[in-house]
């Protein structure tokens, strides 16, 4: 596919250095090792310009927004759970991700991410009910389809359905190797922000 006009417009250590713009926005979040980077890159279209990937999970250490054709903003929050830090960097995390969620008026949606190969842990049940108790509108996004066999992975997605209470059809499986389900991802995103993008989209 060819890569969607993208501008980093801002990274964020702390609440003061988020930017101000009428643009709505689609925050991303899970755990370190989830492939949120490689997703991002996936939506967009670039491979390595967009959104930093690394070897290490918990690289990413502050909020990224990324301006998509000058018409929405996707947002890149710090992973959660796995990442070798300390206990005061992470708590320094959560702070900076409650911050945002709680401050964003343009906010439309937020992806949460989870391994399809791993079972919610704690933590993205947590984060699950935070967002459904903050009534921020959610799409749990299921990473990493292509690591599965074929004949595994409708009963994947239903299982995790059932693990976290989830009505039929709507988890969105993705997979940023292959493209699976980008596409759909996207609809979901333009659907929710009520624009329309160049492409085709």
């Amino acid at each position: 596919m060819p890569a969607y006009k993208i501008d980093n417009i801002a990274r964020a250590h702390h609440p003061g250095q988020f930017p101000r713009h009428a643009l709505p926005e689609v925050a991303f979040a899970g755990a370190s090792n989830v492939g949120k980077s490689s997703l991002l890159n996936a939506l967009t279209g670039l491979r390595k310009n967009a959104a930093r990937v690394s070897a290490t999970p918990g690289r990413t250490q502050d909020i990224a927004f990324y301006a998509v054709e000058g018409k929405l903003c996707l947002v890149d929050l710090p992973g959660f759970g796995f990442a070798q830090v300390s206990r005061e960097t992470r708590d320094d995390w959560d702070r900076l991700i409650q911050s945002y969620f709680k401050g964003r008026e343009n906010l439309k949606l937020a992806c949460l991410l989870m391994d399809c190969r791993r079972p919610p842990a704690e933590r993205d049940r947590a984060v699950l009910d935070w967002l459904t108790e903050s009534e921020i509108p959610t799409a749990i996004v299921l990473t990493k389809m292509d690591k599965l066999p074929k004949n595994r992975r409708d009963n994947e997605v239903r299982r995790f359905e059932k693990l976290l209470e989830l009505e039929p059809d709507t988890i969105i499986p993705v997979s940023a190797q292959n493209r699976e389900g980008v596409d759909d991802l996207w609809g979901v995103i333009l659907d929710q922000c009520g624009v329309k993008l160049s492409r085709g989209r």
